[in-house]
């Protein structure tokens, strides 16, 4: 092949991380994407991925003259130019290198093919050339461009290879494939959890909350079912019995993740994991309650990743249950599996489309968790004629939070920050408070001019967040005494969250409150104190 020089200024042009090649560079970024050192292959792929229809022609026009090395590299590079869903063009160009002489392009032309979603046509060339490769490597590419091209053609093509026993890659492969095989036809009809669906006879679901929260979620989710349990060991998850529609889950307010009751299989291995997936009654409810296909990807509790046994599991599952498809990449349900000392336990979460906060439009530095906004506005409670005041406002959460709970009189924000209190704004206004009381004002001065406040509740910026923590504890200490004055006296409540317990409980008891009750919660790498206070 005729090597074009580079164009005199191309090296100085490659130094620049924004460069992007004109079509008259391409040439030259080409010849060294076919034959330079690798330091300079990189450089210049990064370059025409910037540029990539004009530099995936041009490649695909030097095919037929470039030497067996050369044509390899550029059929993987055009693999890398094009995105899923090939043009025609470029379908021709991998089909016909599929028949090149040299294994290195065939194993390059079968992962372009592997972009392709769904062809017949493709997955038939794919399973002709693999019918007569004998190039490990090459085979291992058309096998693994056979399971995500996807299709019947595919899935019979792989039903048909054989492998030595001592071919353990080549076994890999195939069930992988296998696996695989099915997601692309799947991936067409939508798959979501319609939480409108009910169960007869009642749907028991498990919801997990913040490690310190569950004493608040058991007593918050009582309105769901007249059977509530929770888990032993320091668990932070909650049994409830659905009598209705599953999204009546959304009454709570409090968990973070919801999930069908656990699975467990004598033994250990992947075949006893599927067992924990399929061969139970969870599957069948996931079932029930999926629209599409029930589409599945597999976690670990212990957080690792095990990616050999996940294939070998899931390829276990689809012989147990081949409704049940497994794609970590777009998939409403995650399968945790954790391990016992005698047996597998596999978990259905559930990736829902929750409509609780969808009233936040922005947010700020530091500002609450909405469980959290969610658990304070549930321990305050609801009084008739409340006059609500959230000293530290931020985006708004707390107060969205009391004002869902019901009827109030008056809700004051308060924040520093004019731009907490443009967000603020919009946050409330989105869950249907219009007009809120929101000012420029200092908490350490106590209630804002003509504010009496009958409940204050806040989730302070704390500390660890944005506050250095040898001037965080006066500041707070300043805050509750200012509280004390500010509220209602024979009844008015401080509702917050303290970083210091010990030292704002003091500090609290002096200034006149009572606690009423008290909740450590794991604030997100950190404890705090949820503490309900009422002024004498």
């Amino acid at each position: 092949m005729t090597r074009r020089a580079p164009s005199p200024d191309l090296d100085a042009k490659m130094t620049d991380p924004g460069f992007t090649p004109s079509i008259h560079d391409v040439p030259a970024l080409l010849d060294r994407v076919a034959g330079g050192a690798a330091e300079q292959r990189e450089a210049s792929l990064r370059a025409l991925r910037r540029t990539p229809r004009p530099a995936a022609d041009q490649a695909m026009a030097r095919y037929d003259g470039a030497e067996p090395e050369a044509r390899a590299r550029l059929v993987g590079l055009v693999g890398r130019l094009v995105g899923a869903g090939l043009s025609d063009a470029e379908r021709a160009f991998f089909k016909r290198a599929l028949g090149d002489d040299n294994p290195a392009v065939r194993k390059r032309a079968a992962d372009g093919l592997a972009r392709e979603r769904v062809q017949r046509d493709v997955a038939t060339s794919l399973a002709d050339a693999l019918a007569r490769e004998t190039h490990a490597g090459a085979r291992a590419a058309m096998i693994e461009a056979l399971g995500k091209v996807g299709g019947p053609a595919a899935e019979a093509a792989l039903a048909g290879v054989h492998t030595d026993a001592a071919d353990e890659r080549t076994a890999l492969e195939i069930r992988k494939a296998k696996v695989r095989v099915m997601r692309p036809g799947a991936r067409e009809t939508p798959s979501r959890i319609d939480a409108s669906r009910s169960i007869e006879g009642g749907l028991t679901v498990w919801l997990s909350c913040r490690r310190g929260m569950l004493p608040v979620l058991l007593e918050e989710a009582a309105a769901l079912s007249p059977v509530i349990t929770h888990r032993s060991g320091g668990s932070t998850a909650a049994q409830v019995v659905l009598r209705g529609a599953l999204n009546s889950v959304y009454t709570s307010r409090l968990w973070l993740s919801a999930s069908l009751p656990e699975e467990r299989a004598a033994g250990h291995g992947p075949k006893v994991a599927a067992r924990a997936i399929a061969g139970g009654v969870t599957a069948q409810l996931a079932e029930a309650l999926t629209e599409g296909p029930v589409r599945y990807r597999i976690g670990w509790a212990d957080g690792g990743k095990r990616r050999s046994e996940v294939v070998q599991i899931a390829e276990a599952v689809s012989v147990h249950n081949a409704a049940l498809i497994n794609d970590p990449s777009d998939a409403p349900w995650q399968v945790v599996l954790r391990e016992g000392p005698d047996h597998v336990a596999a978990e259905w979460q559930m990736e829902l489309d929750d409509p609780r906060f969808a009233y936040r439009s922005g947010d700020v530095p530091a500002a609450s968790h909405p469980t959290i906004a969610a658990a304070l506005a549930f321990v305050a409670g609801v009084e008739a004629g409340e006059v609500v005041w959230d000293p530290f406002v931020g985006s708004g959460l707390e107060l969205c939070e009391r004002a869902l709970r019901g009827p109030y009189k008056l809700l004051v924000g308060t924040d520093l920050d004019p731009r907490a209190l443009d967000v603020a704004r919009k946050n409330l206004e989105a869950c249907g408070v219009h007009n809120p009381d929101l000012r420029v004002h200092d908490a350490s001065k106590g209630a804002p001019q003509g504010v009496r406040p009958t409940l204050i509740i806040s989730n302070p910026p704390m500390g660890r967040r944005v506050h250095r923590e040898a001037d965080l504890g006066e500041m707070l200490a300043t805050f509750v005494r200012a509280a004390a004055r500010s509220l209602s006296k024979g009844g008015g409540r401080l509702v917050w969250v303290s970083p210091f317990p010990r030292f704002t409980r003091e500090v609290a008891e002096n200034a006149g409150f009572a606690m009423r009750r008290a909740h450590i919660v794991d604030m997100g790498g950190f404890d705090a104190e949820i503490q309900a206070l009422t002024l004498g």
